[in-house]
């Protein structure tokens, strides 16, 4: 082989094996592999050509390929090959360049599956719900691979709707451990967070689910209009409160006072406060050790302000203190997207005697509606700022508002997802979740347009024309010699 050719070839092999390596360095979206894979290519390509005379005589030359000793190397090989992967297999770690590993699973998992006796019923279209059916499809059917006995049903919404009658949020997947089951949302299995990858929350999900199945959380519930609070179907009622709490495997016991709320040995306790009977001072949010969530309304209380905010940035409609407040960087408010923001109404500020993480606040154009017009600002009156909503304070979490709790509000997409992310973060379950989060995105080249057209017209036109030209060329050397 000429020297040219033998610096192009280390050229090619050097390309690709660049190409190889950027992909788990460089960017998902980069362009990168694709540009050292199309160097690498073009070094083939006139490697090829430089050495068409020395191809052409060899395949003029007679050769004996299969001959017993090439069989049985090639024999030999393809045994060594399955066995290694049929040890992978067994080991459930398939090492593969090109696999997704989002589907992946732990011993741990498959055994806590196993023993518990679990099923599962996913809820999916798989048209509305494309993206979902065919991520929680795959990880279903990785489970049935390696748990040959497990049951897995699939039920389609739109074409079984009676099937679902009564289930909410859908899509979902439904963990069932014998006459119990925890309904598990997309958000819950899904974790998606601003200019980030999707996270798949498969495993850890389901194995906070299946903890949760096995120790029930109990709650202390406490609220100044009584236990029926809880049993009120109505818009102002917190009936949907109970379904939700229940729907997280988190058993209500219901107390008569903030005293016996206190005095409670519950893991998780909420006080609801919208007609204010007493005082909630920094003295009692003390008393009260285990995690709770407190909801109170504007008053004359030292923790919130007498006056809901107005923040006609945020306003919903043109109801003035019908707001969205701006999330604030923070683990409960990491899988509140555009569509999920959580809507409050008269709400009011928060103003404990320390603040140690905010949660939802106000924009810088809000204002404590203490002037004679809410739909105006009146500078005399009224000062604009940011304003607390929402702010965890210790082991607590106080919210300024109760409506977004209640049966008129909680069923709104982002007033849902604020709950059970508050929930779990008060029962500390989501770091479970995250530590086995595993990304969606597999590592893909997005290649643009005229790249593409490149390409085509170089393997389809000019690739072929030169080798062409270079056969014609060496045809009438030859012919001339």
């Amino acid at each position: 082989m000429r020297t040219p050719s033998l610096i192009l070839l280390i050229a090619f092999v050097t390309f690709m094996a660049s190409s190889l390596a950027s992909l788990f360095f460089a960017h998902p979206q980069s362009v990168l592999p694709y540009q050292l894979f199309l160097m690498g290519f073009l070094a083939l390509a006139l490697v090829l050509v430089l050495q068409f005379r020395e191809l052409i005589e060899l395949f003029k030359t007679r050769w004996h390929y299969f001959t017993p000793d090439r069989i049985l190397r090639a024999g030999l090989l393809l045994t060594l090959t399955l066995l290694a992967t049929l040890a992978s297999t067994k080991s459930k770690k398939v090492f593969s360049l090109g696999e997704d590993t989002t589907h992946e699973t732990s011993h741990e998992f498959l055994s806590l599956v196993q023993e518990q006796k679990i099923s599962f019923t996913l809820i999916a279209s798989p048209t509305r719900d494309a993206g979902f059916s065919n991520l929680m499809n795959r990880f279903l059917d990785r489970l049935k691979s390696y748990l040959p006995g497990l049951e897995v049903e699939i039920v389609d919404p739109i074409s079984q709707p009676s099937r679902v009658k009564d289930i909410q949020p859908i899509p979902c997947l439904i963990v069932i451990q014998g006459d119990r089951q925890m309904i598990l949302g997309r958000e819950r299995l899904i974790w998606e967070e601003s200019g980030q990858n999707p996270l798949f929350l498969g495993e850890g999900a389901i194995t906070s689910a299946i903890r949760r199945l096995q120790n029930p959380q109990t709650l202390a519930f406490y609220h100044s209009a009584g236990a029926q609070a809880l049993l009120h179907e109505g818009p102002d009622g917190f009936a949907g409160l109970k379904f939700i709490l229940r729907e997280e495997g988190i058993e209500i016991l219901t107390v008569s006072s903030l005293q016996a709320l206190i005095q409670s040995t519950a893991s998780l306790k909420m006080v609801i406060l919208n007609r204010i009977q007493q005082e909630v001072s920094p003295q009692t949010l003390e008393a009260i050790h285990a995690p709770t969530l407190i909801a109170l309304e504007p008053s004359s209380s030292s923790l919130v302000s007498p006056q809901p905010i107005v923040d006609p940035v945020r306003r919903i409609q043109e109801d003035p203190y019908l707001i969205a407040p701006v999330p604030v960087p923070h683990p409960i408010t990491r899988t509140l997207g555009p569509r999920e923001s959580p809507i409050f109404a008269g709400v009011a500020h928060l103003r404990p005697d320390r603040e140690e993480r905010r949660i939802l606040q106000t924009t810088a154009g809000a204002w404590l509606d203490t002037g004679t017009n809410p739909m105006l600002y009146e500078p005399s009156l009224e000062e604009k700022g940011i304003y607390r909503i929402m702010t965890q304070l210790g082991p607590h979490i106080l919210v300024g508002d109760t409506d977004w709790l209640s049966n008129r509000f909680l069923p709104l997409p982002g007033n849902r997802l604020l709950l059970q992310s508050t929930m779990q973060i008060l029962g500390g379950r989501q770091d479970l979740a995250l530590g086995m989060a595993r990304s969606i995105v597999s590592r893909t080249v997005k290649i643009p347009d005229e790249d593409i057209m490149r390409y085509l017209a170089l393997t389809l036109f000019v690739l072929p024309f030169l080798a062409l030209g270079a056969s014609l060329i060496l045809w009438i050397l030859r012919k001339r010699a």
